[in-house]
C-alpha cells in the first residue's frame, strides 16, 4: 500500500488531516478564503488594512524643467519646492480615496474686506469641482494573480479655516493663505500670484486676476506638486519632463514657451497648467498621485509600482 493510501495521503493530498479535523479545517478555509477573488479584499481579511499619512513630496520627484537650449536658467532653477498633503487609502474598509488639504487665513493686507475674504474661501471649496471625477486608484496584489484588482475612486476634501477655526479630521500642517488688494512690489518687484516654498499661497483680490475659478484649481496643482508647463524666461522656450508614478522619467519632454508667448486653449497640450482659464486635467498629472500612493503603501511587506493609463492608476504590489 503506497504512503498516501496508508493515511498520510493528507500530506499529499492538501486536506486537513482528521486530527483536530474542525478547528484545522476552519483554519484552512480562512486561508483558503484570503487568497481567492472574492475573499482576499474582504473586510475580514487581516493582512489588509487601511493607510492614512501626511505626504510630503519633493518635486525633484514630480518633475524636472529647464531651458529647451540646455543652458542654465536661474528662473526655471528655483521652480522647486516640498508639497504636503494627507491621503487616506482605505484598502480594507474600501470607499475613496481622500486627498485632505486645509487652507488657512494666516494675513490679511490692508483694504481687503470680509466679502473679499468670503469669496476667496469659496472659490477654494469650489476647486474639488473642477479636479474631482479625473483619477481612479486600482489595487492588485500580484501574490494572488486570481484576485480581481479594486478600483477606488480618488476625491479631493479641501477645507478652509479663518479667525482660529479649527478643522476637524483636515490635514494636520494647514497651508497658508495671505490675502492681499494687490500682492506687494518687492526690491521694485511686483511678486505676481503664487504658491511660496510649498507652504504659503500669495493671493490677491484683484478681479482681473482672481475672480475666477480657474486661477485658485491652477494654484491647487501647485500644492499637489505639478509645475507651470510655461516658461520663465523671457526669450527661450523651457521644456517640462515628469516622472511616471512608478518613479521613472517619462521620455517626453513638453514644450513650455517662454514668457509673453502664449498657449492658446485647443493648442493639443493646453491644460491646467499651461493655459489660461483651461480646466483640463491631463493623464500626466496624474502620476504624482501614484508617487504620493507609492509613499503612504510604502511597507515592508510590500514593493510598490504604479501606472496611470488614461485616468486610471494601478497599483501592484508584489
Amino acid at each position: 500500500m503506497e504512503a498516501w493510501q496508508r493515511g498520510e495521503r493528507n500530506k499529499f493530498s492538501g486536506v486537513p488531516e482528521q486530527k483536530n479535523s474542525t478547528t484545522k479545517l476552519q483554519s484552512w478555509q480562512r486561508e483558503a478564503g484570503k487568497f481567492s477573488a472574492e475573499g482576499y479584499w474582504s473586510k475580514e481579511n487581516t493582512d489588509l488594512k487601511d493607510y492614512d499619512e501626511e505626504v510630503k513630496i519633493n518635486t525633484t520627484d514630480v518633475f524636472r524643467k529647464g531651458l529647451v537650449n540646455g543652458k542654465y536658467s536661474d528662473s526655471e532653477a528655483r521652480t522647486q519646492w516640498t508639497a504636503h498633503y494627507r491621503m487616506i487609502i482605505p484598502l480594507k474598509t474600501k470607499g475613496k480615496v481622500l486627498i485632505k488639504m486645509t487652507f488657512e487665513m494666516s494675513k490679511i493686507g490692508d483694504g481687503v474686506t470680509d466679502q473679499d475674504i468670503e469669496k476667496t474661501k469659496q472659490f477654494i471649496l469650489n476647486i474639488n469641482k473642477i479636479w474631482n471625477g479625473n483619477f481612479t486608484l486600482q489595487v492588485t496584489d500580484t501574490r494572488n494573480m486570481s484576485c480581481n484588482p479594486i478600483r477606488l475612486p480618488i476625491e479631493f476634501d479641501i477645507q478652509f479655516a479663518y479667525k482660529g477655526e479649527k478643522i476637524i479630521n483636515g490635514e494636520r500642517h494647514p497651508h497658508k493663505i495671505e490675502l492681499y488688494k494687490q500682492i506687494p512690489i518687492i526690491h521694485g518687484t511686483k511678486l505676481r500670484p503664487r504658491l511660496e516654498k510649498g507652504k504659503t499661497f500669495l493671493l490677491e483680490t484683484d478681479p482681473s486676476v482672481f475672480s475666477r475659478a480657474y486661477t485658485y484649481a491652477h494654484e491647487f496643482g501647485h500644492a499637489l506638486g505639478l509645475p507651470d508647463e510655461y516658461g520663465y524666461d523671457p526669450i527661450t522656450d523651457s521644456y517640462v519632463q515628469y516622472h511616471k508614478s512608478d518613479g521613472s522619467l517619462d521620455k517626453t519632454k513638453y514644450l513650455a514657451f517662454h514668457e509673453g508667448k502664449n498657449r492658446l486653449q485647443q493648442d493639443p497640450q493646453e491644460n491646467i497648467m499651461s493655459v489660461f482659464d483651461s480646466c483640463k486635467i491631463t493623464e500626466r498629472q496624474g502620476w504624482v498621485l501614484g508617487i504620493a500612493a507609492k509613499k503612504v503603501l510604502d511597507d515592508s511587506r510590500y514593493r510598490c509600482e504604479f501606472f496611470l493609463t488614461e485616468v486610471m492608476i494601478r497599483a501592484i504590489f508584489v
